[in-house]
This record gives structure tokens, C-alpha cells and sequence, in this order.
């Protein structure tokens, strides 16, 4: 193993334990979500015993960008109404809103363009859902939510290198991140989310966001879905696309087999969901 390996391993295995941790319920909530033995009941059961948690799961039940068409008023009424493969999104969902928390992040770059681009890239990915079929709505809008989860994490883990990184744009960005933290966003969002017990086809999307489409996998229309509602939400005033090049809406649109009325159409549609902040 050459000296570069050696500190990438080294790197690699210090990294977790300077990974943001999650509240120990909400850790034994994520897995207890990927065990499919574990009751229903069991699961609304600890998800009540925090009642913040609880709140925000509610909160994200009846978003306008979460598309439900009536009120949702208690846990119990959100697993009638959803079922519980969708309530297990929203309380994914729950969890990663937590992490998203405003404010100045230094004196160029607020952190609330960070949640303004998560949230309008899980409302236009489930609306892009509903346009390409083959893609369930409520996993696009939380890969949407998701996708840029890393840049919360190097905000967590080292707010001053962070600093650092801003002002480089797409590739630089890139390159920047990896020489401050060891791992770009990307992947250093899909180490944390394998780190909190979030499930492997989100580790995979968010690791792979940035990535090119090279195969015809069994998540390869969620990734194209969520690379194109990435792009869109980055065109709007607001949201965060640093990390974005700018020609690559079109591109990505065509990927996916959406035309470019439907992605204006999605696109008046978010901006009604999410207003500009």
C-alpha cells in the first residue's frame, strides 16, 4: 500500500467518529426502520416518545411540497393515510430537515439557501416523478431532500474549512471539498447516511448525484429524476447551486426523457410550493 493509500485508510477510519451524531432515539428509530420484523406499532410507539421529531414528521406530512390531499393531524392517522413504506420516508425526512438549520455560515454564504435548495429539489423530484412513471413520488421528493445532505455534514463536522470551499465553483468546488475534508459532498453525504442507518438506495443516490448515468440499474430513473430537479432547483433565485455547472439543466432534462415545457411547467409549480426566500 503506497503512503497516499495508507492516509486515505487511515482517513477513512477516523472519519466516522467525526461524523455528526443523531439523538439516541432517533438512531434506534433508523434502525429499527430497516428491520421489516419489527412491528408497526412498535416504531410509532418510540417515534412518540420524541415529540420534536414527532412535530416535524407532521409538519412534513401536510407541506404542500409532500402532496398530500387532506390534513394529517396524528402519527397513527399519517400510517392509515400513507401506509407505512411512505411513513418511513416522512420520518427520513423528519430527521434530515433537523439537520438543516439556518443561518449565517460565514460572511458570504447563509445556510438557508441550503434547506431552499433541498426542499425545492424534493418538490420538483416528485413532481418529476409523477412525469416520467417508474419512480415513486414520496422516494423521489426524500432523494430531492437528501442529496446535498453532505454539505450539512462539513458544515458540522468544520464550519472554517467549509468557509474555505466557498467562492470555487462545480468541479473546483469539488476538488476543494476533497482537499479540506478527504471526500467530496457527495460522498461524505452518503458515509453519513450510511453511518445514521439510512437506507442503501439513498446512501447510493447521494453518493452517485454528481456522478454521469452510466448503466440502466434498477435506481437509475430516481438517480436522472433527482439529477434533473437538482438543476431545476439551482436556476432559482435563492437556492443554493455552487456546486452546479450551469448548461447542465438541458442535458439532464433530455437524460430523462422530460421535455422542456414540463420542466417549465414543474418549475412554476415548485416556485408556487416554495416561495423564494
Amino acid at each position: 500500500m503506497g503512503e497516499g493509500s495508507a492516509a486515505d485508510a487511515d482517513r477513512a477510519l477516523k472519519r466516522p467518529r467525526r461524523l455528526p451524531t443523531l439523538e439516541v432515539a432517533t438512531s434506534q428509530l433508523l434502525v429499527y426502520l430497516r428491520d421489516p420484523e419489527i412491528p408497526d406499532q412498535r416504531i410509532l410507539s418510540l417515534l412518540q416518545l420524541d415529540v420534536a421529531l414527532s412535530s416535524t414528521v407532521l409538519a412534513v406530512a401536510n407541506s404542500p411540497f409532500y402532496g398530500l390531499q387532506r390534513r394529517v393531524d396524528s402519527l397513527h392517522q399519517a400510517l392509515r393515510i400513507l401506509g407505512f413504506n411512505a411513513l418511513r420516508n416522512l420520518i427520513y425526512a423528519a430527521t434530515i430537515q433537523r439537520l438543516f438549520r439556518g443561518g449565517r455560515i460565514c460572511s458570504n454564504f447563509d445556510a438557508k439557501c441550503l434547506w431552499y435548495h433541498a426542499s425545492t429539489t424534493g418538490a420538483a423530484a416528485r413532481r418529476l416523478a409523477l412525469q416520467v412513471g417508474g419512480v415513486d413520488p414520496q422516494q423521489a421528493f426524500l432523494a430531492g431532500l437528501l442529496h446535498d445532505i453532505g454539505h450539512i455534514v462539513a458544515i458540522q463536522i468544520d464550519r472554517d474549512a467549509y468557509c474555505g470551499v466557498i467562492g470555487q465553483r462545480h468541479e473546483a468546488w469539488l476538488a476543494a471539498e476533497v482537499e479540506a475534508f478527504g471526500l467530496d459532498h457527495a460522498a461524505l453525504g452518503a458515509e453519513a447516511l450510511r453511518f445514521w442507518r439510512f437506507p442503501d438506495w439513498a446512501v447510493a443516490l447521494v453518493a452517485e448525484h454528481h456522478a454521469p448515468v452510466v448503466d440502466a440499474g434498477p435506481d437509475t430513473a430516481l438517480l436522472r429524476v433527482c439529477q434533473l430537479a437538482d438543476s431545476l432547483s439551482g436556476t432559482l433565485a435563492g437556492s443554493f447551486e455552487l456546486d452546479l455547472p450551469a448548461e447542465t439543466l438541458a442535458r439532464r432534462a433530455a437524460a430523462a426523457g422530460v421535455a422542456e415545457s414540463t420542466v417549465e411547467t414543474v418549475r412554476a409549480q415548485v416556485l408556487l410550493e416554495c416561495p423564494a426566500i
